[in-house]
């Protein structure tokens, strides 16, 4: 591999992966070189490197003709790191994929200098033969170099000649204004090579382009929320083996454990969840929000404790019949489908959210037929979601959007444009704000007529604390 040979029109230029149950087990410990152009024009090297779940090491070493290696970048990537830490050799990344992007222009480049990349495999759980990884690379050469100035200080300058005017909309039943800002080099943060070649992460809208709306909604509707003391549910290792059929014909789930534990697992959870007062407060009346109710449950199939195997979920709406049996271990579940039918008042929206969850229900419901086998489970079988009702008003919107990077992410190669800023010390991050701006009705009798529109971003980019908010247009 080489900054000359690599795939052009692409993200990545180059692709190297390791699957385990498709390769030899060899394979897992790679040395792989990569050549720099032989005119020095190499400046910065991208990579991101995929762990998922059984954590793998991958190292980048620079190395010199005259046989000086310098090691630039040291990481164990997937997620069953215990946290992730940046003061330790490796660093430890506790998530499916890691990327980076390293200026060269340090080295003094040499005709036959070169990178050389390491994998190791199963750094957590040595010897563990279930485990993939991918490295994907891209070289930097004069003059196509990463855009990591897209941000520019301007950027985040907020025209104060603009019209701002507050309006109400009928169809969203919000108040607006518009917010005009400078124009970066990319429109969509999503798109940037900060975005794609750094572990960055977007707040806010992903929409950095010149125009930026603060809402204060007028509205009510519902909201989803878990069973307090369940959640998402965290796969974990059964002391047995689940088998999960769903019979499409008609419409019937069967779970069958081989383990008792693991049953009663599961058995007691449905118990303890149908016991919750947000689930026995269930009406058969269409038109609350009390009648949509579903449980969701999560699973991951696979037959290892490895990488291979995919993680889904359950939907099962709340009037599907569940049925126990001790002796043969099983959980009969005779599914059924839902519809949103809730109608409200005007600026009510509760029947957007509602539709979704039928969606959801009804993907399960639709027909479809499998049957698989996992030794995993759920830490929270059948937790269930259930709607609050919500009024969304008041006379105070905001409109926020942020680009932020981990601060051990950002070295001295790092090269970020102006007005970036580190809030929250070592443990926090790296911030630049485009928007950061506030709507207040000062006279809720007459809105259109009284409101003032305020930053929350100093001249210099940063966020006090306590936040200082400048005043950009006072109405009257």
């Amino acid at each position: 591999m080489s900054c000359s040979n690599g795939a052009t029109g692409t993200t990545w230029g180059h692709n190297v992966s390791y699957t385990n149950t498709t390769q030899p087990s060899h394979l897992a410990n790679r040395s792989l070189t990569y050549t720099l152009n032989y005119d020095g024009s190499s400046k910065y090297i991208s990579y991101r490197f995929m762990g998922y779940l059984v954590a793998d090491r991958i190292t980048l070493t620079y190395c010199t003709t005259g046989g000086t290696t310098t090691v630039m970048d040291d990481w164990v990537v997937g997620t069953d790191c215990t946290g992730t830490t940046y003061n330790t050799t490796p660093k430890l990344y506790d998530a499916q994929y890691l990327n980076r992007t390293l200026a060269l222009t340090g080295f003094t480049y040499t005709y036959g200098d070169y990178l050389l990349f390491n994998t190791y495999p199963s750094y957590n759980v040595p010897g563990n033969k279930d485990t993939n990884w991918q490295l994907q690379i891209k070289c930097w050469s004069d003059p196509i170099l990463p855009d990591f100035g897209f941000a520019p200080a301007a950027v985040n300058d907020i025209n104060t000649g603009a019209t701002m005017t507050l309006v109400y909309n009928t169809g969203n039943c919000t108040y607006q204004v518009a917010i005009e800002t400078g124009v970066p080099t990319k429109t969509l943060s999503y798109n940037t090579d900060m975005y794609i070649y750094m572990t960055s992460q977007g707040y806010g809208t992903w929409d950095w382009s010149s125009g930026q709306t603060i809402s204060i909604p007028q509205y009510t509707g519902s909201t989803v929320s878990w069973v307090p003391g369940t959640g998402y549910g965290t796969p974990y290792l059964l002391n047995g083996v689940l088998n999960m059929k769903l019979t499409g014909g008609t419409h019937n789930l069967v779970y069958t454990f081989t383990d008792g534990i693991d049953y009663y697992h599961y058995k007691n959870g449905y118990t303890a969840n149908t016991l919750n007062i947000h689930w026995t407060d269930w009406t058969s009346d269409v038109n609350n929000i009390n009648h949509y109710k579903l449980f969701r449950d999560r699973f991951r199939v696979s037959m290892t404790s490895g990488d291979t195997g995919y993680e889904n979920d359950l939907y099962i709406d709340y009037e599907s019949v569940f049925t126990f049996d001790d002796t043969a271990r099983t959980i009969s579940i005779a599914l059924q489908p839902q519809q949103a039918q809730y109608t409200g008042v005007t600026c009510d929206r509760s029947n957007e959210s509602l539709a979704s969850w039928c969606t959801w229900v009804n993907q399960v419901y639709s027909g479809i037929t499998w049957n698989l086998n996992t030794i995993w489970g759920t830490q929270y079988p059948f937790s269930f979601l259930y709607n609050l009702y919500y009024t969304f008003g008041g006379n105070i919107g905001y409109a926020i959007t942020i680009m932020g990077i981990p601060p051990g992410l950002v070295d001295d190669s790092t090269p970020l444009s102006p007005e970036w800023y580190l809030y929250g010390g070592a443990s926090g991050m790296w911030y630049f704000y485009k928007i950061y701006a506030r709507l207040s009705i000062t006279n809720p009798a007459d809105p259109l007529n009284n409101y003032e529109i305020r930053t929350g971003i100093n001249l210099d980019g940063s966020i006090s604390n306590p936040v200082v908010w400048r005043l950009i247009k006072s109405v009257p």
